[in-house]
């Protein structure tokens, strides 16, 4: 079993418990921050059901340098786990719980910064 499946396993219970939490209230997406290459928050939004079973992060991330908007011309540091043979596979995050909250200016969404794993 890999580390990934080790905490999510782990966390099950609990990462089950506070999205029940958040439906109640009304939420229904979430933001989910995670650092690049460079240290950058990039955020996805996905359906907040998503998270219970952890979600992918595309690895290019760790890859491609952020471009703000116009990528031609990026660097693309090779990397023997991301590259063109890998396909710039999936990498797999957990929200860290103590992040994971409701926004008060969007109740129907929530945020939270994740941990990656692989």
């Amino acid at each position: 079993m890999t580390q990934f499946q080790n905490q999510l396993n782990s966390d099950k219970q609990q990462l089950t418990k506070i999205i029940s939490e958040l439906e109640n209230k009304g939420v229904t997406t979430v933001h989910v921050h995670g650092a690049d290459l460079n240290g950058l928050l990039r955020t996805k939004i996905i359906p907040i059901r998503h998270l219970e079973n952890g979600m992918s992060l595309n690895s290019a991330l760790y890859a491609i340098a952020h471009g703000d908007g116009y990528p031609s011309g990026d660097i693309v540091y090779e990397s023997p786990y991301v590259w063109f043979h890998t396909g710039f596979g999936n990498i797999f995050s957990l929200p860290v719980f103590s992040t994971l909250k409701q926004l008060p200016w969007r109740p129907s969404a929530a945020e939270t910064v994740v941990n990656v794993y692989e």
